[in-house]
């Protein structure tokens, strides 16, 4: 990213079909989540690709490839997806998080940096001016 980038962060309980504008105006979005299974506090980063559906299908559950498929298809552009998801280990309603995903915070932050800083570090021509980072 160069100096005049922006980020901005979004918070949701739930992807909504509202957000796929939101996002066709920006170079990178990351998704921030957490995920049930594998080792408590472990924390993993993969691309997400657009979904192949067709035009004008909407469903009642929308996922982050479809989220990403409606940004594209009714807005042009969908914008290069990544999840960084860390392993949960209680799913239950709490005041704070467990000491394992405590713990695992601030490599999550660092993987946050790494992939958003990716096209400096790689020398990339793509210069993003906006990232877009959405909690669930």
């Amino acid at each position: 990213m160069n100096q005049d980038s922006t980020v901005e962060v979004m918070v949701a309980q739930e992807l909504l079909p509202e957000l796929a504008e939101d996002i066709s105006h920006i170079d990178l979005l990351v998704f921030l989540d957490a995920r049930a299974g594998g080792v408590p506090g472990t924390v993993e980063v993969t691309e997400v690709k657009p979904a192949q559906v067709a035009s004008g299908v909407f469903i009642h559950t929308l996922t982050m490839e479809t989220l990403l498929s409606n940004a594209g298809s009714l807005f042009g552009h969908a914008p290069k997806a990544m999840l960084i998801s860390v392993a949960g280990e209680s799913f239950d309603f709490a005041s704070h998080l467990s000491p394992n995903i405590e713990a695992a915070l601030p490599l999550l932050l660092q993987k946050l940096r790494e992939v958003i800083y990716a096209d400096d570090e790689k020398s990339d021509p793509l210069a993003l001016s906006s990232a877009g980072v959405v909690t669930c």
